[in-house]
């Protein structure tokens, strides 16, 4: 009797019970605790490289090739296997990195759960990167005024700037406003030789500036030239200026050429851009920019070979552009669509009515973007809408 009332009161073998029960929501919690904590580090680790990759990425000139250089960094700095991750670039230029990873636990078997899933993702804007190598295409041009286009660079240590290309339209008829458009290239030895409206051009590097320049004549006839005697609206003739012919057995003489040349420049070093470079119409790669028939427009062009309707964007009155508002890099696939008026325009008010179709198109597509230590991003306009683009040093958005 006595021994089993010690064994009814006996509360020894009771307690270790309790105590075996209670140890096992006890160590999942302090195992949860252990394995958040381990988990936070990892989020934290996996968020480091992946900004790491997705600025090693956005550095790589050859768009192709981004995500394999991101996926690179992310297992170089993270030594696992059991992180996906994807570095895109955007319509915008922007690159965008995103990872994931299934984090293993060491104490989640109590709970059923082996891994964490930890996701970073971030965005890379105000890429630093100016081209260094393009494709111009020379879509088409027209009106009744004589112009050529230039695009123009001063490379490292040169005192003298360098004409890459010219795009030259010279009007035959008055009464369409249509005519010829040629282009010609710079051979390497200084000399301009006739090409293709496309071509492919390779920029040395750290060139310390590139613009595009626009000369426009308003008689329709090149410098040295003037409408000849026999020039009708319809068959629009230029004659080199004084130059003799005869009539009705009478030598007589072309006029004298008066009219001036009229520039408009993109050259950020020139005070004239401000006032000029609102001529020229860029393409809307945000989407963000509301066109308004004034600053902006709708517009059908085709590019290659595809019509398109792209929204056009005036770069801002009072503006000096720079390399990277004229030729942005990446561009988009297809090429950035940009159009130049010939007329000018004092910036009061609404533009002329006659800017409702500018008179030259082209398209340009970034091939290759390179660091280059003239350009550090900065002193780019906002005529694409886009915030970054007010100081284009490059910094990341999550």
């Amino acid at each position: 009797m006595f021994m089993t009332k010690a064994f009814h009161t006996s509360e020894s073998g009771n307690v270790a019970v309790i105590f075996a029960l209670a140890l096992v929501p006890i160590m999942a919690m302090i195992g949860m605790a252990v394995d958040y904590s381990a988990a936070s580090t990892g989020r934290f680790n996996l968020q480091n490289a992946v900004d790491g990759a997705v600025l090693a990425a956005a550095k790589e000139p050859d768009t192709s090739k981004r995500n394999a250089v991101g996926q690179a960094f992310m297992l170089s700095n993270l030594r696992t296997g059991s992180v996906t991750s994807t570095f895109v670039t955007n319509a915008d230029g922007t690159v965008t990195g995103t990872a994931s990873w299934a984090f293993p636990t060491n104490f989640g078997g109590f709970v059923g759960r082996s891994s964490v899933d930890l996701n970073a993702s971030v965005t890379v804007d105000g890429l630093a990167l100016p081209v260094s190598e393009l494709n111009f295409t020379a879509l088409s041009a027209q009106g009744w005024y004589w112009k050529k286009i230039d695009l123009i660079v001063l490379n490292a240590g040169a005192t003298t700037e360098t004409t890459l290309a010219s795009y030259v339209y010279q009007p035959t008829s008055q009464t369409t406003s249509s005519g010829t458009l040629t282009a010609s290239y710079n051979n390497g030895a200084g000399a301009m030789v006739a090409g293709a409206l496309n071509k492919t051009i390779t920029l040395q590097k750290d060139y310390q500036n590139l613009y595009l320049k626009m000369t426009v004549y308003d008689d329709g006839c090149a410098p040295g030239y003037v409408p000849a005697h026999n020039s009708s609206s319809s068959a629009f003739k230029c004659a080199v200026a004084g130059s003799s012919y005869l009539s009705n057995g009478v030598v007589k003489y072309e006029k004298t050429k008066t009219s001036m040349p009229v520039v408009y420049t993109t050259n950020p070093k020139d005070p004239a851009s401000a006032t000029s470079a609102h001529n020229l119409y860029v393409q809307d790669i945000t989407g963000k920019v509301k066109a308004n028939g004034k600053t902006a427009k709708t517009f059908t062009v085709n590019v290659g070979g595809v019509a398109k309707s792209v929204t056009m964007v005036m770069i801002p009155n009072g503006k000096t552009p720079s390399v990277f508002d004229i030729l942005p890099c990446p561009s988009p696939a297809a090429g950035f669509v940009e159009q130049w008026e010939d007329t000018g325009w004092n910036g009061v008010g609404d533009p002329p009515g006659s800017w409702a179709v500018q008179d030259f198109t082209f398209s340009v597509k970034s091939n290759k973007c390179l660091e280059n230590v003239n350009y550090d991003g900065s002193g780019a306009v906002t005529a694409n809408g886009v915030a970054s683009s007010a100081n284009r040093k490059m910094f990341l958005t999550k």
